[in-house]
């Protein structure tokens, strides 16, 4: 679908990508209130992937859509933080006594051997089960 400029949405969102990813990302960082890069480039994906959704909604030109982008990532920090505060995660010491809890690992020969089966089965295709051309 074309804007009033004569751009498709995708051309916009390309725009928008290369003209303020790298400062949305500083925003996020900042945001934050902590230096966690990793978690502001997954959240600044996520306000990507909003934008995408929502681009027809978006007035602004590519060049003028920063304060849009960053509405965006607003709700998407606010959501992270929720997401957080009602999720309990603990960490796992797999080193410390409860360690022999833990089922052990295949070994392997037993993995190799699984392969090769699952691969000489489905090498033997059946007439029934090949494809016409």
């Amino acid at each position: 679908m074309l804007d009033a400029t004569g751009c498709t949405e995708a051309e916009r969102l390309t725009s928008m990508f290369e003209l303020h990813h790298t400062r949305l990302v500083r925003h996020l960082v900042a945001r934050l209130g902590r230096y966690d890069f990793h978690l502001a480039q997954d959240l600044a994906g996520e306000t990507w992937a909003r934008a995408v959704r929502d681009v027809h909604a978006c007035r602004a030109d590519a060049d003028q859509a920063y304060g849009w982008l960053r509405a965006i990532a607003a709700h998407v920090v606010v959501d992270h933080y929720r997401l957080c505060r009602n999720r309990r995660e603990a960490a796992v010491d797999f080193t410390g006594p409860r360690a022999y809890d833990l089922p052990p690992a295949p070994a392997a020969e037993d993995v190799a051997l699984a392969t090769e089966r699952i691969l000489a089965m489905l090498t033997q295709a059946t007439p029934e089960l090949e494809v016409a051309a």
